[in-house]
């Protein structure tokens, strides 16, 4: 922790002026950005060891590519003489998805899922730049309420982790205070979950596709979140590959019990996982119809059930895709 208010002080372009927030970290203080006249926020982190600190500020310079109307937008960055870090972010309106709970309880529905889209994408943007949220949880995703649309804001990819393969600690599954032999036990136990034993040495290019979406959902899961978010997660796949992936996911569920959102446009894959089909409309988003699945396991997907509530998806979305192929999404 910050053993004294610096407010006053200037880091960089940015002069510090209240602090609004601490913990194990460091502070939080609203600063002022003269030369621009605007208010930001900057993270000032306790003081750290050379490695950590070369570490930070190459997670730091990686963050602040990031562009996304999702994400909080890091600045600036830097290291002070008396060994000082601090990032300089977007000074986000509105309030905290955990304050936002607290105080009006369950999201509905209908707000849920877009909001949770939402939060899906610039997760999936980040990874695809190589940066991983180390900190994924209700207090560091703003509420922006627009009309009766919620918007998120994602805070803190500052201390987002980069992605490297020669980190044998496993960014993803790592978590702060955690020593590297229980992150590596972690890991080799995810890699044993999702049956790529023996292929721990292996690079990317030398997976299946099939195998690399079994990596991604380890690394999903090395988080430990509640509710895992999976945007399409087999599209890319064959119709027989995506068919086993399923079944594979449904026996990991089993083990783990984790809430998952999970984002299709197959009908089939839809009704072999779910327990509950929410279907979209085209844009903008909004629920249009929900179905309870109650269909025994394992599921006969060509059974008189399965085909019953085929037909019913099918009625409720045909529409939704007429518009879309139309260009009306």
């Amino acid at each position: 922790m910050i053993e004294h208010d610096l407010s006053g002080r200037t880091l960089g372009e940015f002069v510090l002026r209240e602090q609004i927030g601490e913990g194990g970290y460091g502070a939080v203080y609203r600063c002022e950005q003269p030369a621009l006249r605007r208010e930001v926020v900057v993270k000032v982190l306790r003081k750290q060891d050379p490695v950590a600190e070369e570490r930070f500020l190459r997670e730091a310079q990686l963050a602040s590519r990031l562009e996304h109307p999702y994400a909080a937008h890091v600045y600036a960055f830097g290291a002070e003489a008396d060994g000082l870090l601090w990032i300089a972010m977007e000074l986000v309106p509105g309030v905290t998805l955990k304050d936002w709970l607290e105080s009006r309880g369950a999201m509905p529905l209908e707000q849920f899922v877009p909001f949770f889209e939402c939060v899906a994408e610039v997760v999936h943007a980040a990874h695809d730049r190589g940066i991983v949220h180390r900190d994924l949880k209700p207090s560091n995703i703003m509420v922006l309420e627009r009309g009766e649309r919620l918007i998120p804001k994602l805070l803190d990819f500052g201390i987002a982790k980069v992605d490297d393969p020669h980190d044998v600690g496993w960014p993803v599954g790592s978590r702060d205070g955690l020593p590297r032999s229980e992150r590596e036990a972690r890991a080799r136990a995810l890699i044993e979950l999702v049956g790529l034993a023996g292929f721990e040495a292996r690079y990317p290019r030398e997976l299946s596709g099939g195998m690399k979406q079994r990596v991604a959902i380890a690394r999903a899961l090395a988080l430990d979140a509640p509710i895992l978010l999976m945007d399409e997660p087999f599209g890319a796949l064959d119709e027989q590959t995506r068919l086993l992936m399923g079944e594979w996911l449904l026996g990991i569920w089993a083990r783990t019990r984790k809430t998952v959102v999970f984002v299709t446009h197959s009908l089939q894959e839809a009704i072999l996982l779910s327990q509950r089909i929410v279907v979209m409309t085209a844009r903008p988003g909004r629920i249009k119809a929900s179905f309870a699945v109650e269909l025994p396991a394992p599921r006969d997907l060509d059974a008189a059930p399965a085909a019953a509530l085929r037909h019913a998806l099918w009625d409720a979305i045909r529409d939704e895709s007429r518009r879309a192929l139309d260009g009306g999404a």
